[in-house]
């Protein structure tokens, strides 16, 4: 069986299963441990500095918890507890163990699966953990329409069931789509922080508008968001009046009965134009409205929002 320092010389890779028990992780072990550490989730800052006060501190205990490396010398657990250690300027005494499946990042952490958001931020490598989760959040709602599955229910349009889907799943539609990233980008820059519905829903509406038309789209929902362009009798003013009496806690619809009543006002729209539905009470999708479709634009639709402000 290998010891500490041969391993630092394999670059902890190594074909043979090996675990060391309290083991002392040097700043130069330490070091190199994070040089391997590619592709991982993003660290989280709290626990880096919870865990540095401790070992500072001297409350930092051995527990028995292992640093864990796969064959071909990826770092797959302990990233936070390695760069506390590094914070502090300590040695960190662990349990190390090597020659683990690259494939066994996805079930640690006590056996459970990681966030789909962690998986894919770590996939995609330049991108943060709260874009990678909003991406996450949008391909699901996206490869659910697609496949005619609910979005508020657990069953599906046509006897079809409403599942999960994997990390592998979304990422993989991600890698088919480019230009996701791109139009997540476009969602940040205008809508920031300042609207009532999440970006997730924005850029899953976005993505699946822009396939019909993307300017269209946009002012679609800057009007139905951000009231601009807005006048008193327009369907999408409607829409934001409910979207302002949930902001004002005066509202009992839920988020998803909101995204469902997006599609249904864009479907609305999209067929009859801007003034569409003339009164509030008929915004609201119905639980009859189970699948609606985004559909093409009418000539009518594209001209009128195209004079729109």
């Amino acid at each position: 069986m290998a010891t500490l320092d041969e391993l630092l010389e394999l670059n902890f890779k190594t074909q043979q299963r090996t675990t060391l028990l309290e083991v002392h992780l040097t700043p130069i072990h330490i070091e190199k441990l994070l040089d391997i550490n590619t592709n991982n989730i993003p660290p989280v800052k709290t626990k880096i500095n919870l865990y540095s006060d401790h070992m500072i501190n001297g409350r930092w205990m051995y527990n028995g918890d292992c640093i864990r490396v796969s064959k071909s010398g990826v770092l797959l657990d302990g990233q936070n507890r390695l760069m506390a250690a590094q914070k502090a300027k300590m040695n960190l005494v662990c349990d190390l163990l090597v020659g683990l499946e690259d494939e066994a990042f996805n079930t640690i952490d006590q056996g459970r699966t990681r966030q789909k958001g962690h998986l894919v931020a770590r996939d995609l490598g330049d991108i943060t953990a709260t874009d990678a989760q909003t991406l996450t959040a949008a391909v699901t709602r996206i490869i659910k329409y697609q496949e005619k599955l609910s979005q508020v229910t657990t069953g599906g349009f046509e006897g079809k069931i409403a599942h999960k889907f994997t990390a592998p799943r979304v990422i993989e539609y991600i890698n088919q789509h480019p230009e996701l990233l791109d139009q997540l980008e476009v969602i940040k820059k205008e809508f920031g922080v300042r609207c009532n519905l999440n970006r997730a829903t924005l850029l899953y509406v976005y993505h699946i508008g822009s396939r019909y038309d993307a300017t269209y789209t946009l002012k679609f929902l800057r009007k139905a968001v951000l009231a601009i362009g807005l006048t008193g009798n327009e369907t999408l003013y409607f829409y934001h009046q409910c979207l302002n009496e949930f902001k004002a806690k005066q509202s009992n619809w839920t988020k998803a009965e909101f995204e469902h009543t997006l599609i249904k006002v864009w479907s609305k729209i999209a067929d009859k134009g801007l003034k569409a539905i003339t009164k509030k009470a008929n915004i609201k999708a119905k639980k009859d409205e189970e699948y609606l479709q985004f559909i093409t634009p009418t000539e009518q639709a594209l001209i009128e929002m195209s004079n729109a402000i």
